[in-house]
């Protein structure tokens, strides 16, 4: 069998680590935060006069090629 690549070993270990309502607890808590980062952070530019819809799409953009990134490279050689 082929060893599981970084991001299965990853979330098993993370499995292991807490249980499925305490992940789906952190989740929530993440969630809420990101959203109020994005309001407050939102109304700051949209306050001092910057282009909001510009940057939100470029941040949307590096966000996508991180991930994009991080999934390329947990790929283990074999799974081309």
């Amino acid at each position: 069998t082929k060893p599981p690549n970084l991001a299965q070993r990853y979330i098993e270990r993370l499995g292991q680590m807490v249980s499925t309502e305490m992940c789906g607890i952190l989740l929530m808590i993440a969630s809420g935060f990101c959203v109020t980062i994005d309001m407050v952070t939102s109304r700051m530019i949209e306050d001092s006069g910057w282009p909001y819809w510009y940057l939100v799409s470029g941040t949307c953009f590096v966000a996508t090629a991180a991930c994009l990134l991080f999934i390329y490279v947990s790929k283990t050689p074999g799974q081309n």
